[in-house]
């Protein structure tokens, strides 16, 4: 009787012990899910948060296009674009006003025309093909954009201490070569800075 007693105590610890267990594992299970759905949920918090970030930017471009395309003022602003053609492939710097009478010498285009072909190549970066021009036609439309070390440095310091090294009052660019002043004009394009030559003073201003 009493060795009875005994096996039933001990079946019933066991069977309490192996519960105790499959709960723990069940736990354990439970949780390891649980971190992999927060894991997930954090991922995809991320890539909205990036995405939003990048709809962002893309709008930011998109609005700065649109205003120095739109402008109506005599000076046109500048813009940087890639080209490339038989002589030269690289980062150039033109007027847009300049621009809009390549288009018309070299494809028939008018104003608007030309606007939409140019909202298209700045929009999605693309890069312009010249045809039917040489190396010093190149020239006389567009500014090949030099290696400049100093620029890129000031550059890598932020917008705000890139405007004080080369501009008065934030506005007015001070004196210098010609090689860094077209440097400055594709770095302030890179930022989303408008930049035009003053129509009294010929001086190159910005527009922020």
């Amino acid at each position: 009787m009493h060795l009875q007693k005994l096996l039933f105590v001990i079946l019933c610890f066991c069977f309490i012990s192996c519960n105790e267990r499959i709960e723990i594992i069940d736990m354990r299970k439970i949780k390891f899910k649980i971190e992999v759905v927060d894991k997930q949920t954090s991922i995809e918090n991320i890539k909205a948060k990036e995405a939003s970030i990048d709809k962002d930017v893309l709008m930011e471009d998109e609005m700065f296009i649109k205003k120095i395309l739109f402008d109506q003022n005599r000076h046109t602003f500048y813009v940087s674009v890639d080209i490339e053609s038989r002589e030269y492939n690289g980062k150039v710097v033109v007027e847009i006003g300049d621009l809009y009478w390549y288009f018309y010498k070299t494809r028939g285009l008018n104003r608007e025309e030309s606007r939409g072909l140019l909202y298209w190549i700045l929009k999605e970066k693309l890069t312009l093909r010249i045809v039917n021009c040489n190396f010093n036609c190149i020239q006389s439309y567009f500014s090949i954009v030099p290696d400049d070390t100093a620029v890129t440095y000031n550059a890598q310091k932020g917008i705000d201490h890139f405007i004080e090294t080369y501009f008065f009052n934030g506005r007015a660019m001070r004196d210098v070569a010609w090689d860094t002043r077209i440097a400055i004009i594709n770095q302030l394009y890179n930022f989303n800075i408008a930049s035009k030559n003053d129509c009294e003073s010929g001086n190159l201003i910005i527009e922020r």
